[in-house]
């Protein structure tokens, strides 16, 4: 090994001493600079005796846990890197137990190096991804470094923190001695790495935000299992896991599938020509000689593995974009005649590099083991494939004539045989599948009690973390504040604009100001604004009127007279058999004058908002009141769901009504009083319907019912008459 042949003089403190007694001309910053090559010298080949299995360093060097690095800049930014010699696993003596090297990247806005500001831990996705290299003051970098001190951190075995590459994998002498060593690089000890970093960096080791995308979130609720004190709040996008005991793979994937078939559909609704095409790839795949063509990388492309192009291409923002033009250069042109048809370089190329097994393998390893707690997951997601194998078998639809439905994030045992970069690792994967001694990621009597604030994102159609799920998990976090929207997919918090702003902006005003979702006591509650619309033109303010009557009058005289002989009569409008003498209906009915609020057919100029009388949510001490159409969140599909739930209960068939949008219109809070009688706190969101016919449904369906105006409604509601008044347009 490397370690073995640098003398070990090098590697012991003393080394500096001769070197700076013989420096007494060189300059301060010729000296620091050296100073900080000869301490990563040192933690580089600690990293590589660690990996090797062996401890040079007993008794260790306090000072040289932490490394710290120059100032350097990119446009507006300021940078500077952090090395840390942790160990490798923390249940050992630190004294004596290997070691590993942890790299952290600090990011303040220019001008700000020297300011106090509340440090941001960031941890990105994965697992086995490195955190992102910034370039320039852009997207949420940018705008988190306005208020916060980033702290880009490469979780253990990523990017520079002892990064456990294809090739630096090769070190290790058995399949058994790399799953020994990967056991260590799951999300308990990317949390004990991060505490350990924050104890030296953080002054006066205080509490910091961490803000966690996607497997990040998945370590950020780990961090509030067993580490709570070290945090200030957390910010979780895309990234609440399943918390249950045992293996969760098996849920994770069989919701997983349903929500990749969804994708599917609509993938092949916007490029439905590309339902020949794959097709087309799939049969020449399958009829080449070995079942596939040869890859660039050495591996082999296969009608199943063409299928793990879903992994990126139907969850991502702009994923079905670049799905369908990868498709649209796979085939090489025919330039001579008679010339084989051939899947071009250019695709095979595209395909190697989308699924990124050759950089980061991973992802790949311990993709299953970050859901197992105390079991194993036995290649979860080939079983759950198998259960439902007809309607993922590409072979067969493309001979059957159907689409081709890709796969989603599930690594397969035979990716291990068709993957070059993962040929090497298939029996350390086998024995990581049926690994059963995993230690606990989660601690639910802790998130019961939480009291740390927490504030997520939740993505309705994540085809990685799925909605279900996410909301089990949420139940069990208390305090906890959810945002749930469907504009943007699983990466939406790094990818949309919107979505980049200031991450102290997005903590206020998801822990404190929104209140949109609900801890463990609240509800949520659909209601329904069901109005019927104007019948009649309302009418005109005689001001208005009177504008329009001078207005007609002044183009009156400018207007051009055309002949009578060209009209051929003057009088000929409005006559003939055609003609129909009618009475315009009165705009005040019977219903107005008698003030009959049960009844359609009443203030026909204005929008009228149905009203029912009986028990509901709110209803203080379990009385009847009047409310809108509304009903308590329970396990429908969706909140409209929901919505449209509450509304038929009232007035049964809903054919002949039109629910405008699939988001709320508005949301309120309801509180309690000090009446202890009184039922806690709900979030009320709003859905806007409409009637298409008013003689085609009767309400039936609860004690009382009124079809009122907005003056009217604010009437019934005077404590909320503020915000509705907002909400309800006339």
């Amino acid at each position: 090994m490397w370690a073995a042949q640098i003398p070990s003089s090098l590697i012991k403190p003393r080394i500096l001493l001769p070197y700076l007694s013989s420096s007494s001309h060189a300059s301060f910053l010729t000296l620091s600079r050296k100073l900080f090559y000869y301490r990563f010298l040192r933690r580089a080949i600690a990293t590589v005796t660690a990996m090797d299995g062996t401890n040079n360093t007993a008794g260790g060097d306090a000072s040289l846990d932490h490394v710290v690095g120059t100032w350097y800049s990119v446009p507006e930014l300021r940078l500077r890197d952090h090395y840390f010699t942790v160990p490798l696993d923390y249940s050992l003596d630190r004294r004596t137990c290997p070691k590993i090297s942890v790299f952290a990247r600090e990011v303040v806005s220019v001008g700000k190096e020297e300011q106090t500001l509340p440090y941001l831990l960031y941890l990105q996705g994965g697992p086995g991804f490195e955190c992102p290299r910034p370039t320039e003051a852009s997207g949420w970098i940018s705008k988190a470094c306005e208020e916060y001190r980033v702290i880009l951190m490469d979780q253990r075995g990523t990017g520079l923190s002892t990064p456990l590459t294809a090739s630096s994998m090769l070190q290790m002498k058995s399949a058994e001695n790399l799953v020994d060593y990967l056991k260590h690089f799951r999300a308990d000890n990317i949390v004990n790495d991060a505490e350990f970093i924050r104890k030296h960096l953080v002054p006066d080791a205080g509490p910091w935000t961490v803000l966690g995308q996607s497997f990040g979130g998945f370590c950020a609720v780990t961090y509030l299992s067993f580490a709570p004190q070290g945090l200030k709040q957390v910010l979780l996008t895309g990234g609440i896991p399943p918390v249950g005991s045992g293996c969760t793979a098996d849920a994770v994937y069989r919701a997983c599938f349903e929500q990749v078939i969804r994708q599917n559909e609509k993938y092949y609704r916007r490029f439905p020509k590309d339902i020949e095409i794959v097709r087309e790839v799939v049969n020449h795949l399958a009829e080449s000689e070995g079942g596939g063509v040869l890859l660039p990388s050495g591996g082999i492309l296969t009608p199943r593995g063409l299928q793990t192009l879903g992994l990126s291409g139907l969850g991502s923002s702009s994923g079905f974009e670049r799905l369908h033009y990868m498709f649209e250069r796979v085939w090489d042109p025919v330039i001579v005649p008679g010339a084989k048809k051939r899947i071009s370089y250019y695709f095979l190329n595209a395909f190697e590099k989308w699924l990124d097994f050759d950089t980061n393998p991973l992802y790949a390893l311990l993709h299953e083991a970050i859901y197992c707690q105390g079991a194993s997951s036995q290649w979860s997601a080939h079983r759950i494939w198998a259960e439902d194998r007809s309607r993922f078998d590409a072979i067969n639809a493309a001979k059957e004539g159907c689409p081709v439905l890709f796969t989603g994030e599930m690594i397969f045992p035979w990716m291990f045989d068709e993957i070059h970069a993962l040929r090497h690792f298939k029996d350390a994967a086998h024995l990581l599948a049926e690994k059963k001694d995993w230690p606990p990621l989660y601690d639910i009597v802790a998130l019961n009690n939480n009291k740390v604030p927490v504030a997520a994102a939740v993505y309705y159609e994540d085809m990685y973390v799925n909605f279900k799920l996410v909301m089990e998990t949420a139940s069990q976090i208390a305090g906890i504040r959810l945002w749930i929207t469907n504009e943007y997919m699983h990466s939406g918090f790094k990818q949309v604009p919107k979505m980049q702003r200031s991450c102290k902006t997005l903590a206020r005003s998801l822990l404190t100001t929104r209140r949109f979702c609900t801890s463990n006591s609240d509800k949520i509650v659909a209601s329904v604004l069901f109005e019927r619309l104007p019948v009649v033109i309302p009418k005109i303010d005689p001001v208005v009127y009177a504008f329009q009557e001078f207005s007609f009058r002044w183009r009156q005289q400018y207007r051009r007279v055309y002949p009578d002989e060209f009209l051929k009569k003057s009088d000929a409008r409005g006559k003939g058999d055609y003609q129909i003498d009618y009475v315009p209906a009165p705009r005040v009915t019977e219903a107005d004058k008698n003030n009959d609020r049960r009844s359609l057919h009443r203030a026909l100029d204005r929008r009228l908002y149905l009203l029912v009388y009986g028990n509901t949510c709110g209803a203080p001490s379990g009385k009847p009141v009047w409310h809108f159409p509304e009903k308590v969140y329970e396990s429908e599909e969706t909140l409209r769901k929901c919505a449209e739930s509450a509304l038929k209960s009232v007035i049964g068939d809903l054919s002949h009504t039109y629910f405008v949008g699939n988001a709320p219109m508005g949301h309120m809070v309801i509180q309690p009083t000090e009446n202890a009688q009184d039922p806690p706190s709900f979030k009320q969101f709003f859905f806007k319907s409409q009637v298409i016919a008013a003689n085609k449904f009767k309400i039936e369906k609860c004690e009382d019912y009124v079809w009122v105006t907005k003056d009217e409604l604010l009437e019934y509601f005077p404590e909320q008459a503020g915000i509705l008044s907002k909400m309800i347009i006339s």
